[in-house]
């Protein structure tokens, strides 16, 4: 059986986008799930705020899943997980 992938150039041609990784960080992820959580993470802009609520949803999966993926790609350090407070009340902001 032969498999064969879309190119960049075709994508292009075709008026699709698609987002550059290093290949090194993908043979990094051997969690095929945090994989696909990197990579739609990577197809965000930079200043992209992440919502935990978001992610589980995009992917159709639970909090204590979503939290497992997301712990596995800052042991690699990949992505940092920050808690903000509101500055009038205290309160963390967000829900990563």
């Amino acid at each position: 059986m032969s498999i064969e992938k879309e190119d960049a150039l075709t994508m292009i041609k075709r008026g699709h986008s698609y987002t550059s990784m290093p290949n090194s960080t993908i043979e990094l992820i051997k969690n095929s799930a945090a994989l696909g959580v990197w990579c739609y993470l990577m197809t965000k802009p930079d200043n992209w705020v992440i919502n935990k609520t978001q992610l589980m949803a995009h992917f159709g999966v639970g909090r204590d899943k979503m939290i497992s993926y997301l712990s596995y790609l800052r042991e690699l350090k990949l992505i940092k997980i920050i808690k903000k407070r509101d500055d009038e009340t205290g309160t963390l902001c967000g829900d990563v």
